[in-house]
């Protein structure tokens, strides 16, 4: 998912509302920026809730990134959209 198309369906919602990637089939954890390349910015799940992004951070981004998430061995996952549950942003 490009960060420009992200942007601009999150229009209006709470910058502090926290980010989020599923962790197994039924389970969400907090994600955290794990680097920026010349197009791409890697996030991935981290297990400390207070070092987790909120909007604002994936926000603050430039429009022409595309977001994708890594895996626990590094692997890179594709990010297609989200959803909110409990006022949470869930990449995926």
């Amino acid at each position: 998912m490009l960060l420009l198309d992200f942007k601009l369906s999150v229009v209006g919602m709470p910058l502090d509302r926290p980010l989020f990637m599923h962790d197994g089939p039924n389970q969400i954890a907090p994600v955290m920026l794990a680097g920026v390349d010349i197009d791409t910015a890697f996030l991935k799940i981290t297990e400390q809730p207070d070092s987790g992004m909120v909007l604002e951070d994936l926000l603050a981004l430039s429009d022409s990134l595309e977001i994708v998430g890594l895996d626990e061995a590094g692997n890179s996952v594709r990010i297609y959209g989200y959803q909110v549950q409990s006022e949470k942003l869930v990449l995926g």
